[in-house]
């Protein structure tokens, strides 16, 4: 089995090169005609664990970086036991080699010296991942579909024609409601509101799995628009404020770097007491108008939105996403994982 090292969290500059270079050559084999990543948006992955979380990056030792793993640690009480595997990537060329099932062994030896018993991951459910997922452990624990909307050529849809409905206009809002954005970290005066609107959104559909969605009170708004700063990343917030001064709706999305095409839609929500108002698509077209007068370099605003949760995808195709691929959430008890030579557990 061949030989997996660790890295420093605090990853040199050549070290970053090699890891993009395989992200990157596996990327543009398994996903022709999907924009690849941008290194800088690698080297703020590496360096800047994601919120409430720490990180453990592995790679192939020789050759040196022919695979690379990244494995989640959460630090929030409701996911002590759980980890993500974020990435974990072979370069095409040293495939069928070990390198998968030898990162694979790693990642299970983590996750158990830290005490996590259920690992999880975001593949496409067509690719070569799901694949060796399925052979190694991993079941689909939630369906998804990840979307694109072409930015330039948004038009509003037919039910929105009205004045004020489309993407160059706020639509129109519901008597004593406003319209407010911010960039960055949450205003102090919308903190708590905010924070309120977010913990109710963790009831969003979450199939049957472990990992558990995080407590969102204001430290951990905060701490995701810090992780964001920290990472170079532009996180911009549009909001629905209520009468009561109640965060009715919102949406976040997050700009990798200041020239990337692609820019993510990190979070669509409509507190309950304020659904069935068109809300939802009210904060993503409002959205839409800001990217397209703000940042003229984005082509394309891209989300991913489980399959049963179908309020989101009826948003998305009133918007005018488009399918892009399939996607899942799968999951794998830590015991089920192949264990290296000489260790106990399953061989792998």
């Amino acid at each position: 089995m061949p030989s997996i090292t660790p890295l420093p969290g605090t990853c040199a500059p050549d070290a970053v090169d090699a890891w993009h270079a395989t992200v990157v050559r596996a990327h543009r084999h398994d996903l022709p005609g999907v924009p690849e990543p941008h290194r800088a948006e690698t080297a703020a992955r590496m360096r800047v664990p994601a919120p409430r979380s720490e990180q453990v990056l592995l790679r192939s030792a020789a050759p040196a970086f022919a695979g690379v793993a990244a494995v989640r640690l959460f630090t929030d009480p409701a996911n002590r036991e759980v980890a993500r595997l974020c990435r974990l990537t072979v370069d095409p060329e040293h495939r069928r080699r070990g390198h998968g099932v030898a990162l694979l062994a790693a990642v299970r030896a983590t996750c158990e010296a830290a005490g996590r018993r259920t690992v999880t991951a975001l593949v496409d459910a067509d690719g070569p991942g799901a694949a060796f997922g399925r052979a190694h452990g991993f079941h689909l624990a939630l369906p998804l579909t990840g979307y694109v909307l072409d930015l330039p050529d948004v038009v509003p849809p037919a039910d929105a024609a009205a004045p004020g409905a489309g993407p160059d206009q706020a639509a129109e809002l519901p008597p004593g409601h406003t319209l407010t954005t911010w960039d960055g970290p949450v205003p102090p005066r919308h903190a708590a509101a905010f924070a309120e609107v977010r913990r109710a959104m963790a009831q969003a559909p979450t199939g049957r799995r472990a990992e558990r969605p995080p407590d969102w009170d204001v430290a951990a708004v905060r701490e995701l628009a810090t992780v964001c700063r920290r990472r170079g990343q532009s996180l911009r917030t549009v909001a629905i404020i209520a009468p009561d001064g109640a965060v009715a709706a919102y949406t976040e999305v997050v700009l990798p770097t200041s020239d990337a095409p692609r820019a993510r839609q990190s979070d669509t929500g409509v507190a309950p007491a304020h659904r069935g108002r068109g809300l939802g698509r009210a904060v993503q077209w409002h959205m839409v108008r800001l990217l397209r007068a703000h940042h003229p370099e984005l082509r394309q605003l891209v989300a991913v939105v489980a399959d049963e949760n179908a309020p989101a995808r009826a948003v998305a195709a009133a918007l005018g996403y488009r399918v892009e691929r399939r996607l899942g959430l799968f999951e794998a008890r830590v015991e089920d994982l192949p264990a290296a030579p000489g260790t106990a557990g399953r061989a792998g």
